[in-house]
């Protein structure tokens, strides 16, 4: 196992967010981890990861009384300046450039560090007694892990969580690029860590934190390839690895074919199919046969009785483009 026994007194509990575009999965991330974690940061910046402007949605969303419930528990952090050397982009960076992904990642944690360190020394925390989860806002572990943690020492620190990717389809699994050894259908993220020892691991890249030899938690979910139209139009022109343009053809399907918009977004053309499992079929292979639940959608998802609140689906047939609004 990974912990070695429980804590004297339950740890603190940071999750640290790096945020873009998507207040659909933000806000389902805050309500499933709302029993187990104490405090958020919501890193994000006025750049996409192509370099391009963009607005500080959280920001705004923040006094909305959509977020009333966690206003006082969640704490904006932008990273609004660039290291020498790296301009603004006023045109497209090279495809596959994660350089703003991981200034906003290194930047951002490094940031929530000196916030946190501050309250150290005001006595409002506790050096060793602090725990922190960081990732991309669509990688949410699973609660029982954050749980764990909370109330368990751990061996060895980080922790990965194995989460799994349903890309868009809660009824099925992705093989990742980046697995835990042995769990071809897990993706090594988010981590978790002592929220002051962090100069640790920054030293070796927070970028690079998919270290696949660590310890790790079964569960939580890869919330990627979200459906809803204007996120999915967001991502294409602003995510590092896309190319920063419509196409024109994808964009008259959207407006004219919708259905047909969706099965392509499901089931793009140059996917390898083989990397996907069904649940069916993974429910009957160790450690997911002795723990199913891992597999289970998100409790929000589950309990608003539409497709998926954020803009997944349980099947091809019941996709829904957009979901009911209500918790």
């Amino acid at each position: 196992g990974a912990f070695r026994g429980l804590r004297a007194s339950p740890a603190f509990i940071v999750d640290v967010v790096i945020f873009g575009y998507d207040l659909d999965v933000l806000e389902l991330r805050l309500h499933e981890l709302d029993d187990v974690v104490d405090l958020w940061f919501v890193v994000e910046m006025p750049w996409n990861h192509r370099g391009a402007r963009k607005p500080l949605l959280w920001k705004e969303a923040a006094h909305t009384e959509r977020f009333k419930e966690f206003r006082d528990r969640v704490v904006s952090v932008v990273v609004d300046r660039l290291p020498p050397g790296m301009k603004q982009n006023h045109g497209p960076v090279a495809i596959g450039s994660f350089d703003y992904e991981v200034l906003q990642m290194i930047h951002g944690v490094a940031k929530v560090s000196c916030i946190l360190e501050d309250l150290r020394k005001q006595g409002v925390l506790e050096a060793g007694n602090v725990m922190m989860c960081y990732g991309d806002a669509d990688e949410i572990p699973h609660p029982e892990n954050v749980h764990l943690l909370r109330h368990c020492v751990p061996k060895k620190l980080p922790i990965n969580n194995a989460i799994w990717m349903p890309m868009g389809l809660m009824m099925r699994a992705c093989a990742t690029d980046f697995p835990v050894i042995g769990l071809p259908y897990s993706l090594a993220f988010p981590v978790f860590h002592d929220a002051f020892r962090l100069k640790e691991i920054q030293r070796r890249n927070l970028g690079a934190a998919h270290d696949p030899s660590r310890l790790h938690l079964l569960g939580g979910w890869h919330l990627t390839n979200y459906i809803y139209p204007p996120y999915y139009l967001l991502k294409a022109i602003g995510c590092a690895e896309c190319s920063g343009a419509l196409n024109r053809g994808a964009v008259k399907r959207l407006a004219y074919k919708i259905d047909e918009w969706v099965k392509r977004a499901l089931y793009p053309p140059w996917w390898n199919r083989t990397r996907f499992a069904s649940l069916e079929r993974l429910r009957e292979v160790e450690p997911y046969k002795s723990h199913p639940h891992v597999l289970d959608p998100p409790r929000l998802m589950q309990s608003t009785g539409s497709a998926m609140k954020s803009g997944m689906a349980r099947s091809t047939s019941g996709c829904m483009c957009r979901c009911d609004r209500s918790v």
